[in-house]
């Protein structure tokens, strides 16, 4: 549920919660980085859309709406729509972020309790499948289609730039597998800019999940594709529109995060025959490289921008089973990583 569709006394306590709190409070959530307080809000969004589904009363006060039935009811729902594990304990700990701080005198040990339950079930089920591609097998299918896109008339020339839009994300995620809420936040001459020749991502940590700044480059072998959309086709879908945004819908508007993940599922499924979300090409970019280039843990440690190698090591267990794609190895080192 959008923010401007909260009951009234939500939108209240979400304001207030968000304002200056004296110093050393530490139920503020005015310190959070915007990523944070985006994603804590859609997912209180996410829980008011299904009270909302359910018949619940919403002019209730916040708090006598969480209660354990309808948190298990909650999770029932994620559960009858295939959401996996980790992605439910994510939306019950948002939930909880936001609650706790809405109504910090009620006792909310169950809810954890609860998010701690989630959280061992996730974690015993959350290794890595091997992907269905390796980066090997994905650039190849962007760089033809890219290429053919570039050389025939175009009879649709919108629907044409939305598709080379798409193949071009798939093209950028292949080599460098940043989150959706990243890919989404990049603007054009600013995180996302050419220097010496190169093309490359510059966020700053609200960007990024782990909270650390972020920086890499992409080879140059891809350039004359950005390039092309940034001089062809991002000028069509944007139509006169001023956007800074590196990623922009056809009605030349920004690309949400969630937007960029539909739309990444659509075209992967059309061009590869399977269907990718933004954040399995995190484990496709993994795969391939440690199966590639298994002795260098920190360079695909560095390559997902995860603060712990601890993190990585689960995908060097599922590639062990594997068999090595030696071709993947020259594409995978050309990976420059950040600095």
């Amino acid at each position: 549920m959008p923010f401007a569709e909260w009951p009234e006394e939500d939108r209240v306590r979400w304001r207030d919660m968000l304002s200056d709190w004296p110093e050393g409070n530490v139920k503020s959530a005015s310190n959070l980085r915007k990523a944070t307080q985006h994603k804590n809000q859609r997912g209180y969004g996410r829980w008011l859309t299904h009270l909302s589904r359910a018949g619940a009363d919403l002019t209730v006060p916040p708090e006598a709406r969480v209660t354990l039935s309808a948190t298990q009811a909650y999770i029932a729902e994620m559960q009858s729509q295939g959401i996996k594990a980790y992605t439910i304990r994510g939306r019950i700990a948002e939930l909880y972020s936001v609650i706790s701080k809405f109504a910090p005198a009620e006792d909310w040990g169950w809810l954890k309790a609860i998010i701690a339950q989630l959280d061992a079930k996730a974690r015993h089920g959350r290794m890595p499948e091997a992907p269905p591609v390796f980066t090997g097998q994905v650039v190849p299918v962007c760089v033809r289609e890219l290429t053919l896109i570039s050389e025939t008339v175009s009879k649709t020339p919108i629907r044409d730039a939305v598709q080379y839009r798409n193949l071009l994300l798939m093209l950028v995620l292949s080599y460098l597998p940043l989150r959706r809420t990243s890919m989404a936040a990049l603007e054009l001459g600013v995180s996302f800019r050419r220097v010496d020749g190169v093309w490359g991502v510059i966020l700053q940590g609200e960007h990024m999940k782990t909270g650390a700044a972020f920086s890499a480059a992409l080879p140059s072998s891809i350039n004359k594709f950005i390039e092309l959309y940034i001089e062809r086709y991002r000028p069509r879908l944007l139509d006169g529109a001023s956007q800074t945004a590196l990623w922009v819908t056809r009605d030349g508007t920004s690309m949400s995060d969630h937007q960029i993940y539909v739309e990444v599922k659509k075209a992967t499924k059309k061009h590869l025959g399977v269907k990718l979300a933004t954040h399995q090409f995190r484990d496709v970019a993994a795969q391939t490289l440690v199966t590639s280039n298994p002795e260098n843990i920190e360079l695909a440690r560095a390559l997902l921008s995860h603060k712990q190698t601890s993190t990585t090591i689960s995908y060097y267990v599922v590639a062990d089973g594997l068999v090595g794609s030696r071709e993947t190895a020259r594409l995978v080192r050309s990976l420059r990583a950040p600095k």
